[in-house]
């Protein structure tokens, strides 16, 4: 008689993040670093890139008990001159679904039908849906023009 061995639940996310790219509208298409940003949930005050970061593409979570996320997105964070410092708030808009994974693992959570809505305007110009369903972190989901 051999023994089985256990599951094992990698290192990897098991429910996927939120992939977003930036494009400036100058250059669309054309990913372009968004200076010193900062994104603050809404729900818990949680923020992300604490430390201003400049990034042309950013990996966050959504809600795994709800069927939107809102986020403050904020540009030229920790400018002296506050007139720089630019935010805009987004809901993200989405299905859940869980999903079985393993013993060792338990469920992951997939996002399917992801839609958003800028509820200001101060510098995201356009949201682009480019992949409606989230159930990986290889590809980017949704692009922000600027």
């Amino acid at each position: 008689m051999s023994c089985e061995r256990d599951d094992l639940c990698s290192d990897v996310p098991i429910t996927p993040l939120l992939i977003l790219t930036f494009d400036g509208e100058d250059n669309a298409g054309v990913q372009a670093n968004v200076p010193f940003l900062q994104i603050t949930s809404t729900k818990n005050n949680n923020t992300f890139f604490a430390a201003p970061t400049t990034t042309d593409s950013i990996a966050i979570p959504l809600d795994i008990t709800l069927d939107n996320t809102q986020y403050i997105f904020t540009r030229n964070s920790g400018d002296a001159n506050t007139d720089n410092i630019l935010s805009d708030t987004i809901t993200f808009f989405y299905n859940r679904r869980n999903e079985f994974v393993n013993r060792a693992c338990g469920f992951r959570t997939i996002y399917s039908n992801l839609d958003t809505e800028r509820e200001t305007n101060n510098w995201i110009t356009n949201s682009q849906i480019i992949n409606s369903e989230v159930n990986d972190q290889l590809n980017a989901h949704i692009r922000l023009s600027f």
